[in-house]
């Protein structure tokens, strides 16, 4: 039996081409994804050890993600404003009347 001209379809280069670029694209993001999630796991493993090792790696890994998906630029934002309140906390005196020493 023979397959009529019609329904014979190769795809065109153009074709080829986009089908490719989205492959490359969602190639992409699973790499930025999986990257950025194993960073912030090996932070979340690194913040019982003393000293900040965690903390940076998990900033680190939410900025990945945040190159490619949007949810982790909220995140940010929101850890962000958490630290500057939390400094901003810190240099009020927690008596009233006495004097914070300068952080020169």
């Amino acid at each position: 039996m023979r397959i009529p001209k019609e329904m014979n379809h190769k795809p065109q280069s153009t074709e080829r081409g986009l089908l490719g670029w989205i492959l490359l694209k969602w190639t992409w993001r699973a790499t930025v994804f999986l990257t950025g999630m194993a960073m912030v796991m090996v932070g979340i493993v690194l913040l019982p050890l003393p000293g900040p090792f965690g903390t940076p790696v998990i900033l680190l890994g939410i900025a990945i993600l945040g190159s490619e998906f949007a949810w982790p630029r909220f995140v940010k934002e929101r850890i962000m404003a958490w630290m500057i309140s939390r400094k901003s906390r810190r240099s009020k005196p927690a008596v009233p009347g006495r004097k914070v020493p300068s952080q020169e």
